[in-house]
């Protein structure tokens, strides 16, 4: 038989941490069901897993406000929901083998509980939750950062438009601190197939600043058109004179 402190040690690597004892990795792994089943037993890991949930949602939350600053709310809360949902979580205590170093009941040892998702994403949170206990949140967002890093890439590369720069957005925001009118916005030329169609868009503001913009849809051709005044903004601010 294996030795449990054996999975400690191995779990401690995975996850870069070195706890000072370990109780509280033990009752990160302690499922309801071997409590149940152990007079001696006091503690599981179900209030851990309270605990762990609420510093994943916040770590993700930070790694994804830090590493996608052009990201709108809409889709920083979709990616959020991604990463922290129970198959993410699982998949992740996969890859650690926390299964390996579970403290499971005959049942559930018996009905393959070492490759549940519900288990194995509770005992994730769990062990989180740990890790921020004795070492604080910071310790424990860096955990969470290195193991949710990829799968963030993964669906930035999925989903490009949302965290595509909003030009537009930047371009109104601009023009509208010092100007009254915003930015305008005109279709030049239509060309290519149905299929094929490319759009060129000319943006213009009150000024009489302009820029010309192309793509494979209207809005893609206004961002590129927004992108290329910004940065003719910032080699000469005084195209956008303050109104009187």
């Amino acid at each position: 038989m294996s030795d449990p402190m054996d999975h400690l040690e191995r779990i401690q690597k995975a996850l870069g941490v070195k706890f000072a004892g370990p109780e509280l990795l033990t009752q990160a792994l302690t499922h309801t069901s071997y409590r149940n089943e152990h007079a001696g037993i006091e503690r599981d890991n179900e209030r851990l897993e309270f605990l762990g949930d609420a510093v994943i949602e916040l770590a993700v939350s930070d790694y994804l406000w830090e590493a996608f600053p052009e990201a709108s709310e809409g889709a920083l809360t979709r990616h959020r929901s991604f990463l922290v949902r129970r198959e993410a979580l699982a998949g992740i205590a996969r890859e650690l083998d926390l299964g390996a170093g579970l403290r499971l009941g005959r049942g559930d040892e018996k009905c393959g509980g070492r490759e549940k998702a519900s288990v194995l994403a509770d005992a994730f949170e769990a062990v989180i939750a740990a890790i921020h206990l004795e070492q604080g949140f910071s310790a424990a967002s860096a955990v969470v950062h290195r193991c949710i890093a990829g799968r963030a890439a993964q669906l930035m590369l999925e989903n490009p438009a949302s965290y595509r720069i909003d030009y537009k957005t930047r371009l109104q925001e601009r023009v509208q601190a010092v100007q009254r009118k915003g930015p305008t916005y005109v279709v030049e030329r239509e060309t290519g197939p149905d299929h094929e169609k490319w759009f060129d868009v000319a943006v213009t503001i009150r000024s009489g600043a302009s820029a010309q913009g192309r793509g494979r849809s209207k809005k893609e051709a206004e961002q590129t058109a927004a992108s290329a005044l910004l940065q003719a903004f910032d080699a000469d601010p005084s195209l956008i004179p303050e109104e009187e």
